[in-house]
């Protein structure tokens, strides 16, 4: 993987590490699960988890990683943290491919399924529109 996507996964990482570690911070536990999404979308057909070990244990420590965490912690406080378009969209995809697991847990003409996917497409549309409003 070239140097320019090693950037652009690191301060995604950053970025949702800031997003979903609040307040408690780096050290939370949330991480692994976090560097487990990030070892996915690198990795995608290694279904260890030393890929997400390695990510988490290191890339935690990594400047740029830590730069970008600081960054939004101190525009957090200035009420400068907005999300990029590009950060957006891939946290929207992410929470897609959770809903998507569930649903396929799901029996397949169940109340349930059927609710989950009207919700699913629910927030289809109200990312689609949050998505537009970004520029």
């Amino acid at each position: 993987m070239n140097d320019i996507k090693f950037i652009a996964m690191k301060k995604q990482f950053a970025y949702e590490l800031f997003m979903r570690t609040q307040p408690l911070g780096l050290e939370h536990e949330a991480t692994f699960s976090i560097a487990q999404e990030i070892a996915r979308r690198i990795y995608p057909f290694d279904p260890t988890s030393s890929s997400a070990l390695r990510i988490a244990n290191e890339w935690v420590k990594d400047p740029l990683v830590v730069d970008t965490y600081l960054r939004l912690k101190s525009d957090e406080i200035a009420g400068l943290c907005l999300p990029t378009k590009a950060q957006f969209v891939m946290a929207i995809v992410d929470r897609l491919d959770r809903i998507d697991e569930e649903i396929g847990s799901l029996k397949r003409d169940s109340a349930a399924r059927k609710k989950a996917n009207r919700l699913r497409r629910s927030f289809v549309e109200m990312s689609q529109l949050a998505t537009d409003c970004l520029q």
